[in-house]
């Protein structure tokens, strides 16, 4: 039997959703560190990891070390060479070659270099998207040569021989069911996403002041976890719509949250940055009509019809939807959208992470 070591130290979100779901089906022993602090973390995870985790572990090649991209492998296997023994298979949920910075920050050369190093030492490299695969490899070369050293040749292509895409697995442990609105209530809005910068809250709150200044009538859910650093538009966004809002703020109940997407009509993403998406497929698996930007891993996992290329596009759409919600208020419809997202649930991506992992 084949035992597998699990290294990762970004326990928050959806990172701890892939952390629980590969204990529960594949781990032997795991190792980890919270989720706070992340780019210490990022800095400093391979030392902190190597520190759990006996001198001499008794490793064989028939062994799996799954480790994310949200720490130095290199710097683990240095600190603990008898891992190297084993497969090493490494989890891109995200990259730091094109991880967006808010104006105040400027990106810190060292974490796109610990991944790339990362990718290297590792036999197996998978991204949750192929956005985010062909993003990081297609940064790599101009990455590089801002080093004042000679360019070294032929990164990319090394990475690039031993990457693929394995999507993330979403999991969803509720019953899925399926509800249609009365079409004589207003339009429910969804925002299910982190309360930061890179979810760009700023557009999505910007069309909703436009359509409550028209009095176009909507109602909506704002959900998603908040953290210390919680962009001001959203408690102006609480005062400003509050005739609209039926709920604000983070569900810690999976069923009470599910509830509500079973509820809602329409998820609108506004993200200038997104790997993968388990929000919106969250959303889909209960039937909601997405609307996200033509970009990111949007473009490779919605048709062309639920994307739009600018603000004025978004509030354009939403406008026509408030205004005759009967286009996404069908049970055929909201069975279509379901199916659909099921696709990227893990009762149908178990093979796929079998091969990856048995």
């Amino acid at each position: 039997m084949v035992r597998q070591q699990q290294w990762h130290f970004y326990i928050a979100g959806s990172h701890k959703q892939l952390v629980d779901l590969i204990l529960r089906e594949y781990i032997a022993s795991s190792y980890t560190l919270p989720g706070k602090k992340w780019h210490w973390k990022m800095r400093t995870g391979g030392l902190l990891l190597s520190t759990q985790v006996e001198s001499s572990p008794d490793i064989s090649e028939d062994d799996v070390l799954f480790a994310t991209s949200t720490f130095s492998l290199c710097e683990l296997l240095s600190l603990r060479p008898s891992l190297g023994k084993a497969r090493k298979v490494l989890y891109f949920h995200e990259n730091q070659l094109n991880y967006p910075r808010s104006k105040e920050e400027e990106r810190d050369f060292q974490f796109g270099w610990i991944q790339i190093l990362s990718c290297l030492v590792a036999d197996v490299v998978y991204f949750n998207s192929e956005w985010n695969r062909s993003s990081f490899l297609d940064s790599i070369p101009a990455f590089v040569n801002r080093s004042p050293d000679k360019e070294p040749k032929g990164v990319a292509e090394q990475i690039r021989a031993k990457s693929q895409v394995l999507y993330f697995p979403v999991q969803i442990s509720h019953p899925i069911t399926l509800s249609v609105n009365s079409t004589d209530s207003p339009l429910h809005i969804l925002w299910n996403h982190r309360w930061e910068h890179d979810k760009d809250p700023n557009t999505f709150f910007s069309v909703l002041f436009e359509l409550d200044e028209h009095h176009i009538p909507f109602h909506l859910s704002v959900l998603g976890e908040s953290y210390e650093e919680t962009p001001p538009i959203f408690a102006a966004a609480k005062e400003r719509l509050a005739s609209h809002i039926i709920n604000f703020g983070f569900v810690e109940s999976k069923e009470a949250y599910y509830a509500i997407l079973e509820k809602t009509d329409v998820c609108v993403s506004t993200a200038i940055h997104e790997f993968f998406g388990v929000s919106v497929i969250e959303a889909e698996a209960f039937g909601n009509y997405c609307l996200c930007p033509n970009r990111l891993s949007y473009k490779e996992i919605f048709p062309r019809k639920q994307l739009y290329n600018t603000q004025a596009q978004l509030r354009k759409e939403l406008k026509d939807l408030c205004l005759r919600p009967e286009r996404v208020r069908n049970m055929e419809r909201r069975k279509a959208a379901s199916e659909h997202a099921s696709y990227y649930l893990w009762k149908n991506q178990k093979k796929e992470w079998d091969k990856a992992l048995l």
